[in-house]
């Protein structure tokens, strides 16, 4: 995939994010994060594992709730829900080796990865679910795509399978927007992109004859599956 230019895309950007106000729930620093405005984001193109290409402005970049003050990071969904245990954890781990920082009003590829791997950090040392860990790295293997960078993009990718893998047998459904089926698709999808057909094809099949499963991503399963083929 062609990297896309960030940098001729900055005057772009100005008017279609907003500045959100927030506390972080370790430090209590107030502080706020530039927010991509909601129709701000065309999309250019849908892709087989969900990464979505946009016009103008990618809100991928601002997914991360960071504070400057303590390095507290997670993705947004995620950011106020710390459980009590584990700001300790955050405390003793992160804020203590933490160097203040100051981030542009824009954010791009390379600020985006910055902050993803500050919200794995954070994920780690709280001990959190594999799904939160596996979304993570799914996002850090766009990314990587992004930037042209194989070798990490298949990294990450490969960390997100398991994580998905893990999630799947350990936790409930839904996690991020995601059900049973949507999850067995992905794990499905990312095996096919690294290689592993029978695999990929036993994740597609688990799709293809659930009564649970949309006809929408039945479809998409049907169509993967004939790929390898």
């Amino acid at each position: 995939m062609e990297e896309i230019d960030i940098k001729n895309k900055k005057k772009d950007e100005k008017p279609l994010t907003y500045n959100k106000n927030l506390t972080c729930p370790v430090c209590e620093n107030k502080f706020s994060v530039p927010a991509v405005k909601s129709y701000s984001a065309r999309i250019l193109k849908k892709n087989t594992d969900f990464f979505i290409e946009y016009d103008k402005i990618n809100p991928y970049f601002y997914d991360i709730w960071l504070c400057p003050n303590c390095g507290y990071a997670a993705l947004k969904s995620d950011f106020e829900k710390i459980k009590k245990s584990s700001i300790e954890d955050i405390e003793q781990n992160i804020h203590k080796r933490w160097t203040k920082r100051v981030y542009p009003e824009k954010f791009d590829v390379d600020i985006a990865i910055e902050r993803y791997k500050m919200a794995l950090l954070n994920y780690a040392v709280t001990d959190s679910k594999s799904s939160q860990k596996g979304y993570v790295c799914l996002k850090l293997s766009w990314m990587y795509r992004i930037k042209g960078d194989v070798k990490n993009e298949q990294y990450f990718a490969q960390s997100a399978l398991e994580s998905f893998i893990n999630a799947y047998y350990n936790e409930d459904f839904p996690f991020y927007g995601m059900d049973k089926s949507t999850v067995q698709y992905l794990i499905g999808e990312l095996y096919r992109r690294k290689g592993e057909k029978d695999e990929a094809l036993r994740w597609f099949g688990q799709v293809i004859v659930s009564r649970e499963a949309s006809s929408t991503i039945k479809e998409k399963a049907k169509d993967q599956k004939d790929l390898l083929k």
